[in-house]
């Protein structure tokens, strides 16, 4: 999911690469361990279950009646699903910003949310300080095709407090978030490889309680390319581009980040540690 929306403070999620879990399901749900987010720097994430598949194996599973595991993957669709001895590994966009490049699976429904997400940022244009928090963000995906899925996400209560750092006051808001919609597509390394290349669109709308956002649709756009590499470790680079409302609600401005995530398994396939560094430029 997008990072680079700035009406809803609390749209800080992107995606640590994890390890994969190895029990299929058809419907899966992705539980991220609470972390703080610092807008510009490093996160380094501890997390249960996750987007940093070793891409160099299909871990494919065998189950139910009898599947070939050469099967061509791309005859299912979201009336037609993968069998789960075909699934690929557990991949979720969680808890960091950056993404995962793979896609869930045709026909499946995965259900991935942060739990409580807080951040803290004085580096505003209005030299304001700012703290908010999340409790529950779910993020609903659906594979439509073998290489396509759709996302919504949806903050369900979120908290702002406003300090201006020029005797301005304070100001607090409370309630639900923008709601996102869009969907991925992987163009390569979805189900085999050392190397996977995806993209990810997500529409903001105006969702959000008085005070939280800015009543006005957004966009961003994000380019996850993830490579494995050795000792188990796995490499994230993710540029991403975003078209904001100005604060002043006239016209748009261009919000570009580039997310770097380094991680490796540290606790069997179940926990993995991360590094992940994100930069950001505004083009007013």
């Amino acid at each position: 999911m997008s990072k680079l929306f700035h009406a809803c403070p609390t749209i800080g999620r992107k995606a640590v690469p994890r390890a994969p879990s190895v029990a299929p399901a058809r419907f899966r749900i992705a539980a991220a361990a609470p972390f703080l987010a610092v807008g510009l720097g490093a996160l380094v994430a501890a997390s249960t279950a996750g987007h940093a598949q070793n891409l160099s194996s299909s871990a494919l599973r065998q189950e139910g009646p009898t599947v070939r595991l050469d099967t061509d993957k791309s005859q299912f669709n979201l009336f037609n699903r993968t069998p789960d001895a075909l699934m690929r590994p557990f991949s979720t966009d969680r808890p960091g910003k950056s993404h995962s490049a793979l896609t869930v699976d045709a026909g499946h429904i995965q259900a991935e949310g942060d739990f409580w997400n807080y951040t803290w940022d004085r580096h505003t244009p209005d030299r304001t300080t700012r703290r908010a928090y999340t409790l529950a963000a779910p993020n609903l995906k659906l594979g439509i095709t073998n290489w396509a899925e759709l996302d919504v996400i949806f903050p369900v209560y979120n908290s702002l407090a406003v300090r201006s750092r020029e005797g301005g006051g304070n100001e607090r808001a409370f309630g639900i978030g923008d709601v996102l919609v869009g969907g991925k597509v992987n163009f390569f390394g979805n189900d085999d490889g050392k190397h996977a290349l995806g993209a990810i669109a997500f529409i903001k709308l105006p969702t959000a309680a008085r005070g939280l956002g800015n009543n006005m649709v957004e966009y961003s756009l994000n380019m996850p390319y993830t490579i494995a590499l050795p000792a188990k470790f796995s490499l994230t680079l993710e540029p991403a581009v975003g078209l904001l409302r100005n604060y002043n609600k006239q016209g748009y401005h261009a919000d570009y980040q580039f997310l770097a995530n380094l991680n490796r398994p540290i606790i069997g396939e179940v926990v993995t540690a991360a590094l992940e560094i994100a930069a950001k430029s505004v083009a007013r």
